[in-house]
């Protein structure tokens, strides 16, 4: 039996650590991806790039492509993969890197058509989740997890791994070197000022990195802190900035259970996994789901300020990767787990991993336009 009363007197007295930075100023909640143009519909979309005017983007173990020019043409299927499709990225020599759950990283066309990296510098990529090629043709690798798939990302946070780790290599001659270890889930991949700095996010710190590719200290320094949810995906902006998809939002419950050990022992052994206290990548209204009475639901309506399980958010950062302005889709609505993006033509594009679209927001000039 859990003690409720020394329950809640540690939760009283370690409130600190459980605070959450608020929706407010550049987190303004709104309805943006809820009201975004639908350019496609592919259930578990992610993965979304654009390469030579098209755009590539995932279902489970399949890739699609789609023409930037006329996105209302539908999408031509490209391959089915092995495994669940974790993460994708252009290389310089032509094809595709495409990431797998569990299997590494396999080549798609161009001069390493077919091969397989599973191993790199002695680590294994199980869990690779975002995908860049240098202009010297070396692959960066974040492999998020060494302890879970990518499938299991809640069971990774809810043990609080940190083994995540980022990797380069040349894809022919495999000679690869550390950049960056014990990460609390690395989840996304860019370049900062110039290809020796490469950012990253480390999602169960709530962070982005700075790692230089040159110093050799397999740390990075932190450039922004303190998110209010969980950040992954990280795409270049036109004006110099970033887009950054944060794939669900952090809660003061789950920060509470995540300092309950037994607790999330107990639950991760005796509930189905759909039913933990765990964010979620898509909207789940069944009875037996945490937190689905009182301000979450009123007389069967779902409020847009609930607390949320699952959410949509994209966050506008500055080269100063100050953040500026943010697109939400809220408690309410459907287009939840926004897991990847890409801007170009004027337009940002992302998909909602939840609903299974690939949505289309216009770029606003300033933040006061949205």
């Amino acid at each position: 039996m859990f003690d409720l009363h020394k329950i809640v007197s540690r939760f009283t007295n370690t409130r600190s650590g459980t605070e959450i930075p608020p929706l407010d100023g550049p987190f303004q909640p709104n309805d943006a991806i809820e009201e975004a143009a639908e350019v496609a519909k592919a259930p578990s979309a992610d993965n979304l790039i654009c390469v030579d005017g098209w755009f590539y983007y995932s279902a489970g173990q399949d890739i699609y492509r789609l023409s930037v020019a006329t996105v209302s043409g539908g999408p031509e299927h490209v391959s089915r993969e092995d495994a669940a499709v974790s993460c994708l990225a252009p290389m310089h020599g032509g094809g595709l890197a495409i990431g797998l759950a569990g299997m590494g990283v396999v080549f798609r066309g161009g001069t390493m058509d077919g091969q397989r990296i599973v191993e790199a510098a002695g680590r294994k990529l199980i869990s690779p989740t975002a995908l860049l090629t240098s202009t010297k043709g070396r692959l960066i690798v974040a492999n998020a997890s060494t302890d879970h798939r990518p499938d299991q990302w809640t069971r990774d946070l809810l043990s609080k791994s940190q083994s995540g780790f980022i990797i380069e290599f040349d894809p022919e001659g495999r000679d690869g070197r550390l950049l960056a270890d014990g990460l609390g889930y690395a989840g996304g991949l860019s370049f900062g000022v110039s290809d020796d700095d490469v950012i990253a996010s480390e999602s169960w710190r709530h962070r982005l990195l700075s790692i230089s590719r040159s110093s050799g200290l397999r740390a990075g320094k932190s450039i922004v802190e303190e998110l209010p949810g969980y950040p992954g995906r990280i795409s270049p902006a036109s004006d110099g900035g970033y887009w950054l998809a944060l794939f669900a939002l952090r809660a003061q419950l789950l920060e509470f259970v995540l300092t309950e050990t037994e607790f999330r022992d107990r639950m991760m052994r005796e509930i189905e996994p759909q039913y933990w206290i765990a964010p979620s990548l898509r909207r789940n209204d069944h009875h037996l789901c945490p937190l689905q009475q009182g301000a979450v639901k009123k007389q069967g309506i779902v409020k847009p300020w609930a607390p949320a399980r699952s959410y949509g958010l994209v966050l506008k950062l500055d080269r100063q990767f100050r953040p500026k302005f943010s697109f939400h889709s809220r408690a309410n609505g459907n287009r939840h787990g926004v897991s990847s993006l890409c801007e170009t033509d004027g337009c940002l594009y992302l998909t909602s991993y939840g609903a299974g679209l690939l949505l289309r927001i216009p770029v606003p000039i300033r933040e006061g336009e949205i």
